[in-house]
């Protein structure tokens, strides 16, 4: 009944046009600021009747209590209740600026990482698994600067402090190129979670789908086989969500 209640409560705002729908999209800060933010005209151009809240969030939300209405991670939350899926990957690869490698050089193989300066996450504050991409890439890694914020990491690399691991929508900005890219490289699947209850609500099935599509478009430059984001073609596949 309650859900019910809500489509249509939902459908009956549209109709007089007096209700703007609020859609709160909560992911961790990097797919956040370095990668939705760029596309919210592509996510909300087949409705113009909604505000999109854009939520940077390292834990996982709860949907079922409407904390959220969209929940992006690199991991299924396999939680009851939740309808998840997988809507794309993202590449992972070391990178570098032109002033570290003035101070520092470079690494040419692998087994040099292990003598190098690295950006990275602060270890004992790391609460999702899938983002110890330094750990995995290059163990034993020597950190001379932390930060629970990717965006900081990124920042303290273009400024020389060290080498770090980032994602593509992170990464692949001015001042950074790949080091060992044929060597270092790894993958990460980008989920998708609506709550069950929400999913069939109008609005939000929409952003739902939009979102999924955006990141099929983008699939060339989240796997970083194109260097830049581009404008999206005007025909932007369908997905099913």
């Amino acid at each position: 009944m309650e859900v019910h209640a809500a489509a249509l409560n939902e459908e009956l705002g549209r109709t007089i046009g007096t209700q703007t729908r609020t859609i709160r999209v909560a992911t961790m800060e990097g797919l956040a600021s370095g990668y939705l933010a760029r596309r919210i005209q592509e996510i909300t151009m087949d409705d113009a009747g909604i505000r999109i809240e854009l939520f940077s969030n390292p834990h996982i939300v709860d949907l079922l209590k409407k904390e959220t209405d969209i929940f992006l991670s690199f991991f299924d939350p396999l939680i009851p209740g939740l309808i998840s899926q997988q809507i794309g990957e993202t590449a992972i690869y070391l990178y570098g600026s032109k002033r570290y490698c003035a101070n520092h050089g470079l690494p040419k193989s692998r087994d040099e990482l292990e003598s190098h300066r690295y950006v990275g996450y602060i270890p004992e504050m790391i609460t999702i698994e899938s983002v110890r991409w330094l750990e995995q890439l290059v163990p034993n890694a020597n950190l001379v600067f932390c930060s629970n914020s990717v965006i900081a990491q990124r920042n303290a690399a273009i400024a020389g402090a060290g080498l770090v691991v980032l994602p593509t929508f992170v990464g692949e900005e001015a001042g950074l190129f790949r080091v060992l890219p044929d060597q270092i490289r790894s993958l990460r699947p980008v989920w998708m979670s609506v709550g069950r209850d929400q999913h069939v609500l109008k609005t939000i099935s929409r952003s739902a789908k939009a979102i999924a599509r955006i990141f099929a478009a983008d699939e060339k430059f989240l796997l970083g086989e194109s260097p830049s984001l581009e404008e999206p073609s005007v025909t932007i596949p369908a997905v099913k969500f």
